[in-house]
């Protein structure tokens, strides 16, 4: 079975709700400050364990410190009350002044490709990503057209959207968290490429369709995608390596495998997609993926189980990436603009 194989994960993506475990909070800073959940956002204690208490609708809070809970980052809301930090926005980003248009995703990848530090490839990537994100077409599938559904659920710009500049920005955490999570495991941190952006971005706004699920509309590299919703994703994914220890445990011969995927080999297929007895470890094997160069990353707010994430990954289109360093850089001078 080839690489893209992968694919059959459409059918058995598993919706996680941070069960992940936690050690005892690091204090990071202290201050209060306002701050704005714009989706369905989970409490969570000092042990970073979910409470029953739930924000189902968009309103400002105050916090009065950040914590860390093993390595990730929380607002203190309360007394023994935490949000993931990566659920909370601050509200100076959240307006848009009055009479300029509002800022999308496709605005952010045209300030990309007329940014003259980058190079033609990086600049031709991002304006590549810009008119998928007009027209849901890409270049490398122009004979496919747009998905039927892109006009129903891609809004540019609008609030919940994942090409609004609140969720843009909301992605900038996912995205360091990813590259800590790989740097931990030794495998390389990944460069941020255009086109994975979009494609995230597109592919998570299709989950206002009400269900988690991959669209398997773009194939652009050989992308391998991971879908998320509930809580913060890379967190959420990185709760399968005790699945995959167990699936290790239960057939050693995986082992070499845990960041070096074997497609040919039908019993780590198995364990990537849960099957036959097997737990499902996809998207923790997926997400620190040793052959990935490049990843993208998108936030959507509107679904009826919180916030979707999509992430998308593959070994090609290094050339035309640009480092994650240079693209949270892009999208603050892009924000104050």
């Amino acid at each position: 079975m080839k690489k893209k194989s992968l694919i059959a994960i459409i059918a058995s993506i598993l919706v996680l709700l941070g069960t992940g475990s936690f050690s005892s909070p690091q204090l990071v800073s202290a201050a209060k400050h306002q701050i704005f959940v714009s989706s369905k956002t989970y409490v969570y204690d000092h042990k970073g364990k979910k409470t029953k208490e739930v924000y189902k609708k968009s309103k400002s809070l105050y916090y009065t410190s950040v914590k860390k809970i093993k390595g990730y980052k929380y607002y203190r809301i309360g007394k023994n009350k935490y949000i993931h930090y990566y659920d909370g926005l601050p509200l100076n980003i959240v307006k848009t002044p009055k009479n300029r248009p509002a800022k999308n995703g496709a605005s952010l990848m045209d300030f990309m490709a007329n940014d003259t530090s980058l190079t033609t490839a990086q600049r031709q990537e991002a304006q590549k990503a810009a008119t998928l994100l007009r027209t849901g077409k890409i270049d490398s599938q122009a004979q496919k057209g747009a998905p039927s559904w892109f006009n129903t659920y891609v809004k540019l710009g609008g609030k919940d959207d994942a090409t609004s500049n609140v969720n843009i920005k909301a992605s900038l955490q996912s995205l360091a968290n990813a590259n800590k999570e790989r740097t931990k495991a030794g495998v390389g941190e990944l460069k941020i490429s255009p086109t994975s952006t979009a494609i995230s971005m597109i592919d998570a706004d299709y989950q206002k369709q009400g269900s988690l699920n991959h669209p398997g509309f773009y194939g652009y590299h050989f992308n391998l995608e991971n879908l998320s919703a509930g809580a913060e994703p890379i967190s959420n994914w990185m709760t399968e390596k005790v699945d995959w220890e167990w699936d290790v445990k239960k057939s050693p011969s995986l082992a070499p495998y845990e960041f070096t995927p074997n497609w040919e080999d039908p019993v780590y297929n198995q364990a990537v997609l849960g099957t036959n007895g097997y737990r499902m470890a996809g998207h923790y094997t997926n997400l620190l993926n040793k052959g990935h160069r490049v990843m993208g990353m998108a936030h959507m707010t509107q679904t009826p189980y919180g916030a979707a994430d999509a992430f998308n990954a593959t070994n090609e289109g290094e050339d035309s990436a640009i480092t994650l360093a240079q693209y949270k850089a892009i999208v603050k001078e892009w924000l104050k603009k």
